[in-house]
């Protein structure tokens, strides 16, 4: 797919996250499960402790620059676990590469966008062993995508601090998962914790940031960002310089927390900030919830945004219904295929589209969730 960036001069784009709208892979939780014994465990937990020191942020304030600007660490916390049980960059390469699943309608959404010379980034927060098997299959541009560096094979390890490693995930593997409670009138955030979990909080934070970020191995946590985040919201300013255009001219679609600063910053910046399938997170930063067991509903949403502009693309939502859309398509430059792929399922299973408000936030939220566990299969919330 040789889009590049130069054959229609354009004030619009589309930015996009990979998991759940190209994918349905979740690469990091894949790859712990493959390489660590109860992998996907052990970074669950990883997960939850990088979740909760996000909401944490959330809860100090406005003064950090929005919603979830600090998530994603727990994709830097594993390298050091990875490593230890034998990863190396050709090894997550080869498994990137078996292990793709494009979510349907996915293929057909890109090459759409190609063709009609709409300016795409992809702004995943997955390894960019994984981003570059998918460029490979799909054809897409590796320059027009942001991702995790996974720098692997640059610090050695020695048997030692392997053991130490794999001393330390067995004791992560036997705390239990974090839970808390959000109280915005808690002098401090950890106060909201149960208080058999907060010397398990107290234990991950010398872990991770005195224990590994101590060791030879503990070079690779300081070697690269996660793509979350802050780090897609800078991914997102990175690819307006390249284009032009301006910051209300991205429509901007996520389906998670990892995704939720970049979508609030669209939605500030005058964008569109669209959730897919997205978890509460996503729907809280978004503006317009999508849910759809298919990827081609996103070429429609572009289309209208690229030559229509973002009061287009509300104009629709509010008027959602499946006449009204057969009837809208003919006025697109969506090709049949696309628009066929839509239509060949039975009618409960046609795209649903809202604007989120405070009234539906949580219908739209189990809605989502559902749609999101049913195409994604299993996942950790």
């Amino acid at each position: 797919m040789n889009q590049g960036l130069k054959k229609e001069r354009s004030h619009r784009q589309v930015n996009l996250a990979c998991q759940g709208l190209i994918t349905r892979n979740n690469n990091a939780f894949e790859l712990a499960r493959h390489f660590i014994p109860k992998g996907d465990l052990l970074l669950w937990r990883l997960e939850r402790y990088d979740r909760f020191r996000g909401e944490a942020s959330l809860l100090e304030g406005s003064q950090k620059g929005g919603s979830y600007q600090e998530v994603g660490k727990f994709l830097i916390y594993v390298i050091p676990f990875l490593k230890a049980f034998g990863a190396t960059e050709q090894r997550v390469a080869e498994y990137s590469t078996v292990s793709l699943s494009l979510m349907p309608g996915a293929e057909k959404f890109l090459q759409m966008l190609q063709a009609a010379y709409i300016p795409c980034f992809i702004v995943s927060s997955a390894f960019r062993p994984f981003i570059r098997s998918l460029c490979r299959l799909l054809g897409f541009e590796e320059s027009l995508t942001y991702s995790t560096p996974l720098d692997i094979d640059e610090v050695a390890i020695d048997i030692s601090e392997q053991e130490v490693l794999k001393d330390i995930a067995d004791e992560i593997l036997n705390m239990p998962f974090l839970s808390w409670r959000n109280d915005s009138a808690a002098p401090q955030c950890r106060q909201v914790f149960p208080k058999e979990h907060i010397s398990y909080w107290q234990r991950l934070e010398s872990i991770l940031n005195d224990e590994i970020a101590n060791m030879q191995i503990g070079k690779l946590l300081s070697r690269g960002l996660a793509l979350a985040g802050k780090g897609k919201v800078a991914a997102i300013k990175d690819s307006l310089e390249k284009t032009g255009n301006p910051a209300e001219g991205v429509i901007y679609f996520g389906s998670s927390i990892l995704d939720a600063a970049a979508l609030s910053w669209v939605r500030a910046a005058g964008g569109l900030a669209v959730s897919f399938n997205g978890d509460r997170a996503a729907l809280q930063s978004a503006e317009v919830a999508v849910m759809s067991g298919n990827s081609a509903i996103l070429a429609i949403l572009s289309d209208i945004f690229y030559h229509q502009g973002k009061e287009a693309v509300l104009d629709l939502i509010n008027t959602w219904d499946l006449q009204h859309i057969q009837i809208q398509t003919e006025k697109l430059k969506i090709h049949p295929s696309l628009i066929s792929e839509l239509f060949s399922h039975e009618p409960e299973s046609f795209p649903l589209l809202d604007l989120i408000t405070d009234e539906n936030l949580e219908r739209l939220v189990e809605a989502s969730q559902s749609c999101r566990r049913m195409t994604l299969g299993e996942v950790w919330e």
